[in-house]
């Protein structure tokens, strides 16, 4: 059974013994709920885009060097040459010195800047199914978490809320330990491929 929102506002509440809202409101509790996603999808980041990346097909412009980033998009991740798989390198703004000679020609690196990803060097040609961007979509709702996430948010939400009121506990404490290492648990196991956890060469050499 999956954990709804209305669960994750429901188990926010229990635990700080308010079922409906008084002394905290309803609006209170959803920014809490809000603030705790944010928190949990910057914690476990690496884990939630191995499984919830999504992918975009981009075009590039002859002598235009940006191009958009969905807009749903909440990180890159990873720009692919599509005829080929090869893998665009991110750079970092100290390396731009290394791209300022490059004639127009197929991109080799990227970088973000604000809502856009600068290529390097520029395109040279026009090419509208070029490039394919993998990125860690936006998380705006609890329910786009998988299951396994939403009552740690539920916790973390309930641990702002006891903040107002001064009134952290032990046993809250302990009981988002327990929901963090469960989630932990779960990640860890599914970045390994079923029926081969540890790997080896033979099935590596399947892959190729």
């Amino acid at each position: 059974m999956a954990f709804t929102s209305d669960n994750v506002t429901s188990l926010a509440r229990s635990l700080i013994n308010e079922a409906t809202a008084k002394f905290w409101e309803d609006t209170e509790i959803t920014i809490y709920i809000m603030a705790a996603m944010s928190q949990v999808l910057g914690e476990f980041f690496p884990f939630l885009y191995e499984e919830m990346k999504a992918s975009a097909d981009i075009g590039v412009v002859m002598s235009t060097p940006t191009v958009a980033v969905p807009a749903n998009c909440y990180k890159p991740g990873e720009l692919l040459r599509k005829s080929t798989g090869q893998k665009l390198r991110p750079i970092s703004t100290h390396e731009l010195w290394k791209y300022a000679d490059l004639v127009d020609s197929e991109p080799i690196a990227w970088t973000r800047t604000g809502s856009t990803i600068t290529l390097f060097p520029t395109p040279a040609d026009t090419d509208s199914d070029n490039l394919t961007l993998w990125y860690m979509p936006i998380l705006d709702a609890v329910t786009e978490f998988p299951d396994v996430y939403r009552p740690l948010i539920a916790v973390v939400a309930a641990k702002l809320a006891l903040l107002k009121d001064d009134n952290m506990t032990p046993s809250i404490v302990s009981l988002e330990r327990n929901f963090r290492d469960a989630v932990m648990m779960y990640s860890s196991l599914n970045q390994f491929g079923e029926g081969d956890m540890i790997g080896s060469s033979a099935a590596e050499d399947g892959y190729v």
